[in-house]
């Protein structure tokens, strides 16, 4: 639902005598639905992985409406480094990517990364969003993602659904496509459906 707007055309002549048009016109403009996320203010129960090799860490995720992703997510359980955020196709198509600077949240808590411009998606498809650690020491939570999870418009994948956490090791920007226990890394996007 929106707002409806009611619009009449009001003339005066010369002699300053007002005539109301017969006609007018109604808009409704949509209401627009606040930012989304799937995890909210959630957080893991171990936040700090004892493994501190260079790794890749994302969620498979959807969403019911078309709409855009306006940034990504993680949450970061200790002050490692090395870190940059990747949005991706299915099928490993690279979307977009953002480096995360230093000072953008709390540690221990989520480090939120603005996509600029966000990135279009598309309803009840699936998508990949990740984020690289250079050193580890990331967050994660065995069978977290054995079940989705759905939040508003958002859901991430379980792995009943060909979901789960996914992770890669090696370098940045390498797509994941590993799993391991249904793990939750706890990476996130932030949802709308406009573009500003």
């Amino acid at each position: 639902s929106g707002a409806t707007y009611t619009y009449k055309v009001v003339g005066e002549d010369y002699l300053g005598n007002q005539s109301v048009a017969s006609n007018t016109i109604s808009v409704t403009v949509p209401q627009a639905i606040p930012d989304q996320t799937i995890f909210s203010n959630q957080t893991p129960v171990n936040p700090v992985e004892a493994d501190t090799d260079s790794v890749e860490l994302g969620v498979k995720f959807q969403s019911t409406t078309a709409g855009y992703i306006k940034a990504i997510r993680f949450y970061r359980g200790a002050a490692n480094g090395g870190y940059t955020v990747n949005l991706w196709s299915s099928t490993g198509q690279l979307l977009k990517t953002a480096f995360v600077s230093e000072g953008q949240g709390p540690t221990p808590g989520w480090q939120t990364v603005t996509l600029y411009p966000a990135v279009a998606i598309q309803a009840n498809t699936t998508y990949v969003a990740s984020y690289y650690t250079s050193n580890g020491s990331y967050a994660a939570d065995s069978f977290g993602l054995t079940n989705s999870v759905t939040s508003g418009n958002l859901k991430a994948l379980g792995s009943s659904e060909g979901g789960g956490g996914v992770y890669h090791y090696g370098s940045g920007g390498v797509f994941p496509t590993d799993t391991y226990q249904d793990t939750n890394y706890w990476v996130d996007v932030v949802f709308s459906t406009t573009a500003s």
